[in-house]
């Protein structure tokens, strides 16, 4: 789930050997502002649950994958551990953590922000309004991918990826470039 991709931006002032860091389906948002970066979804509460029934796990799967959805996606929701979940959605609530969006703005390693430009979680207007430089090269080559660029078009995403680690090795860790790249994945 994305919470794996938000801690990566939350380590980003943490961790000085970072040397770039992609995020998928992760609008960086500011304290308090989750409304800010995700629609509205009667499914997105089940991502802060810490039990989840395997109705529950079935509709939040479903809605987050669609089609796409293989079995080893329910073995992982049925796996992940239900207290880290409700923390961490508790902690967001309460304001916890960093300012995503001032990192990204403003991060000293190269960043990638890639989404499905049919993501029915995220708010890709929001993405739109990340003051983010660029750098290296943008990656704007568009597919289209219902929610997670990863699993939806994984041959794009590959290609994505496999242009932006490159532009990686190329940053000394903590180089003065702040943005790789903001794309969204679509047809």
């Amino acid at each position: 789930m994305v919470a794996g991709w938000h801690i990566g931006i939350e380590m980003v002032p943490r961790f000085a050997g970072m040397r770039g860091l992609m995020v998928v389906g992760t609008p960086p948002v500011v304290r308090n502002g989750m409304a800010d970066g995700f629609q509205r979804s009667p499914h997105m509460q089940l991502a802060g649950q810490e039990h989840l029934s395997e109705t529950d796990i079935e509709a939040f799967v479903r809605a987050i994958f669609g089609k796409s959805a293989e079995p080893f996606l329910h073995k992982a929701v049925a796996r992940a551990d239900g207290r880290f979940r409700k923390t961490l959605f508790e902690a967001a609530r309460a304001g916890s953590g960093v300012d995503q969006r001032q990192i990204v703005e403003t991060n000293p390693v190269p960043l990638a922000v890639v989404n499905g430009s049919e993501d029915r979680f995220v708010k890709l207007d929001y993405l739109d309004t990340l003051a983010m430089p660029i750098c290296g090269r943008t990656l704007s080559s568009p597919c289209r991918a219902r929610a997670r660029a990863v699993l939806g078009r994984p041959g794009r995403f590959r290609s994505y990826s496999g242009t932006f680690l490159p532009g990686c090795r190329k940053w000394p860790s903590r180089a003065p470039c702040v943005s790789y790249a903001l794309s969204s994945i679509n047809a």
